[in-house]
């Protein structure tokens, strides 16, 4: 089970960023990445760099699927390889401007007990998500393989497992610590979609949801004052 502080100011702030980045409405920008980093020059490159070989990653993953014939495949990893890129490229402009605008003054960072509450409200609907599907009868526990150690990367899927029941992805529940395949074997017949709309689940989303996006609005509204403070 991760055991990362959200409470750290640190750790709050990748993730914000994580959850910031993936909004496709309101893409960040270089000023509210220097922001959300707190003008940390140290902390954006090695955001940047993790960022920078993740979608090194993907690219190869897309060209493995292409030798495999995989037509679909290549499309998602080329995909996840321009997400990186994408994400990277506004780290490195952040970068440049704290380092062209010494003068910036170190943001505070209000948003760390929210963000807490957001993270663990994400983790409450996944734990109540499996405990919902194991009651219902669809739950499905990690695969026996894995605690064998087959898996070179201790993650079902991973690339040099040769198990068939490694094929679904597994999460580990942050709230009980017990590890549950994410997904239907066959996501197309809609097997977890009684879960997904079971009362206690719906709740939970809606609790999780309604954090993040109470964090968005307050980031939007302090990034874009601090914006003007600074004269960008």
């Amino acid at each position: 089970m991760t055991d990362i502080d959200y409470h750290d100011p640190a750790n709050s702030r990748n993730l914000a960023f994580l959850y910031l980045s993936g909004r496709e409405d309101k893409p960040l920008d270089p000023m509210a990445t220097a922001y959300l980093f707190g003008n940390d020059v140290a902390a954006i490159r090695t955001e940047y760099e993790v960022h920078q070989e993740q979608a090194q990653e993907w690219s190869a993953s897309a060209l493995d699927a292409r030798d495999a014939g995989d037509d679909i495949g290549v499309e998602a990893c080329l995909s996840e390889a321009r997400a990186w890129a994408s994400h990277a490229n506004v780290l490195r402009d952040a970068a440049e401007l704290c380092e062209t605008r010494p003068d910036l003054p170190v943001p505070e960072w209000p948003f760390t007990d929210l963000l807490a509450r957001a993270h663990g409200a994400a983790g409450q609907r996944w734990h109540l998500f499996h405990v919902v599907a194991d009651e219902l009868g669809l739950g499905k526990p990690e695969p026996e393989c894995c605690e064998t150690g087959c898996c070179a990367d201790d993650c079902c899927g991973g690339e040099t497992c040769e198990c068939e029941s490694c094929a679904a992805p597994c999460m580990q529940c942050s709230v009980c610590g017990q590890v549950r395949v994410a997904e239907a074997n066959d996501p197309e017949s809609g097997a977890y979609q009684v879960v997904d709309t079971h009362p206690t689940v719906v709740a939970a989303e809606q609790e999780a949801e309604g954090l993040k996006n109470r964090f968005f609005a307050a980031f939007d509204d302090a990034a874009a004052e601090y914006a003007r403070a600074v004269g960008e």
